[in-house]
């Protein structure tokens, strides 16, 4: 049966718990919501006349330490990354990258470096694609088609290698980084919620451990205690 200070541990690894839970699905109802924002937003575009519509052109060079240097040329379009995430500005955005149709990152400039090392999950050529979007992600189109850039790169094979090396596996770094791209969110709390456990039953171990030897010391205490008193009585009964 667990002793009031026992209870009391328990009771607060349970609220630890109970918090770190409420956090958890908090911010997975908020990463939902995002990522509902960021689907619905591709379901939309920003139509436009074809002499209206901003226009797109990249160029891809080999960085001799690594990866690609792309080049973006638009055409009525103007940078805006200081509005992102904002209110949509007719003319104005950035772009969203892609490497063989996965998002990767975003675009707020007309240069950019493109780390096939990080992202590339197999050697030879691959297709980056750039889609220019306005300052709330919706893409432009014109004709009912989104407005894209797009380069064929070949990947060597030994930067593929590199990136298993660092990332400790191709797939597995790919995910994670698109994950955080899309603002899906990373499963921490459950980290935290199982740490909190492991701490409270620490505490309550660790305490259980020092009543249990606060017990053994006061059960040897009154041992003595008792033979102390024995033998007194043995001595009074001897003088006796």
């Amino acid at each position: 049966m667990l002793s009031k200070y026992d209870a009391a541990m328990m009771r607060r690894a349970m609220v630890l718990v109970a918090a770190l839970s409420v956090a958890f699905w908090a911010s997975m109802s908020t990463a939902q919501a995002e990522m509902d924002h960021e689907h619905s937003s591709n379901l939309e575009l920003h139509s436009l006349p074809p002499n209206e519509a901003p226009s797109v052109t990249i160029t891809a060079s080999k960085d001799p330490t690594g990866g690609f240097n792309v080049h973006i040329v638009t055409r009525r379009f103007s940078w805006t990354p200081e509005q992102v995430s904002s209110a949509y500005a007719p003319g104005g955005g950035h772009a969203h990258l892609y490497l063989e149709g996965v998002k990767i990152g975003r675009v707020y400039g007309p240069w950019f470096h493109v780390n096939t090392a990080q992202f590339a999950t197999h050697s030879g050529e691959q297709l980056v694609s750039v889609e220019l979007v306005g300052n709330d992600h919706v893409p432009y189109a014109t004709g009912g088609v989104p407005v894209r850039g797009e380069v064929i790169v070949d990947v060597p094979a030994s930067e593929v290698l590199m990136r298993g090396n660092v990332a400790g596996g191709t797939e597995l770094a790919l995910e994670l980084r698109a994950a955080e791209d899309e603002d899906d969110g990373l499963p921490w709390p459950w980290g935290l919620a199982a740490l909190a456990l492991v701490i409270g039953g620490l505490l309550i171990g660790r305490h259980s451990a020092r009543r249990a030897g606060q017990t053994s010391v006061d059960a040897s205490r009154s041992a003595s205690s008792r033979s102390a008193a024995s033998a007194g009585s043995a001595g009074k009964t001897h003088l006796r």
